[in-house]
């Protein structure tokens, strides 16, 4: 990254920190937020966010307050945005660091005349911000890089040192009691391990490997290593989730139409001994819980996601026309998806059961 330098800024005492939209995305910038508490000890620090980045952050030591960000949709959304305008205004923040990329995060603390604006240069907000950061370009596109190392070139422009690309996350006690609970109602095991399938994917179809293929690794694993198998999903990935538990002999714990927090969720990968699923936020979630996981990758390229995590294997197919970051298959064969076998994902599940040791839950 190449950062274009206004002033430095020395000792913020009031900072808002514009957390990114996406869980996963979130989860790829606690090293940051990390790096910037440690950096900035005595100023005050408020993360501005959705609903869903907070509630992973929830019990994490780097912030002093929280303030919910409006949705970017909705016939409301413009009256939301300039009552968070107004609130970030009253709030005096001194300076904003703004993770997520788009126009209007810079829009809103520009008008509530934040004086120190920093973030990267795009989305055509540079006018907007005070302090730029490039991105990495080669031809005019954006170079595929770790998202992590992204979000830590914000901290390390505002003089962090301690830039360790070390996911984190925590919980808390009502939520690893609520799991508990649930787990002990459905007659799961507490003394037996664990697998967790996530087979959603909210961006698209061209993140989904095939529930039939989930299905036949989970079996094999319950056989080989007598695991329990959870299936949790996202809000409007039912119907997958149902297609795995239909494809599954042995038993099943299906998940995702009890409406689990994220706070649940995160206390459930938590406890569990591996993950498998698609590149989606929850695959964060188990790294930064030091789960081992297995995740397969479709359309979408894993160097922006690198998680820096020993204990995850990576699954795809190298096709001609991938990684294309698109959310359906423009040439409706999904090939990138269907060349991976049953065997490529088992062989990576059984590799790290057998060499990642577990950790005290």
């Amino acid at each position: 990254m190449i950062s274009t330098i206004v002033k430095p800024l020395l000792s913020p005492e009031r900072m808002l920190i514009v957390l990114p939209s996406w869980l996963g995305d979130t989860v790829m910038a606690t090293p940051a937020l990390r790096a910037l508490r440690r950096h900035f000890p005595r100023a005050q620090v408020t993360y501005l966010g959705r609903s869903g980045p907070l509630a992973v952050l929830a019990n994490a030591p780097w912030a002093d307050a929280t303030i919910q960000a409006p949705l970017p949709r909705g016939l409301s959304y413009g009256a939301h945005f300039l009552r968070s305008v107004k609130k970030l205004h009253h709030e005096h923040f001194d300076s904003a660091v703004l993770m997520p990329n788009s126009f209007g995060s810079a829009l809103m603390v520009t008008l509530a005349k934040i004086e120190r604006r920093l973030g990267y240069d795009r989305d055509g907000r540079g006018i907007l911000l005070t302090d730029c950061l490039l991105p990495a370009k080669e031809n005019g596109r954006f170079i595929p890089g770790p998202m992590i190392r992204y979000y830590l070139a914000l901290a390390g422009y505002l003089g962090a040192s301690q830039l360790d690309t070390t996911m984190e996350l925590f919980t808390c006690p009502d939520d690893e009691r609520a799991v508990a609970s649930l787990l002990a109602q459905e007659d799961i095991d507490p003394t037996r391990d664990i697998l967790l399938v996530h087979p959603g994917g909210g961006f698209g179809p061209s993140k989904r490997w095939p529930a039939q293929k989930y299905a036949q690794v989970a079996e094999a694993l319950v056989e080989r290593f007598g695991l329990q198998v959870i299936i949790t999903a996202g809000p409007k990935e039912a119907d997958v989730a149902a297609e795995v538990q239909t494809a599954v002999k042995a038993k099943v714990l299906n998940l995702a139409q009890r409406n689990l927090s994220v706070g649940q969720l995160k206390a459930l990968i938590r406890r569990s001994r591996l993950m498998i699923g698609n590149d989606t936020g929850p695959r964060h979630i188990a790294a930064a819980f030091s789960v081992p996981v297995v995740t397969i990758f479709g359309s979408t390229d894993p160097a922006w996601t690198e998680t820096f995590f020993d204990g995850q294997r990576i699954v795809r197919a190298e096709v001609s026309c991938g990684p294309c970051q698109k959310k359906t298959c423009k040439k409706e064969s999904l090939r990138c998806m269907e060349l991976i076998s049953v065997q490529m994902v088992l062989a990576q599940a059984v590799d790290l059961l057998e060499h990642c040791p577990r950790k005290k839950v």
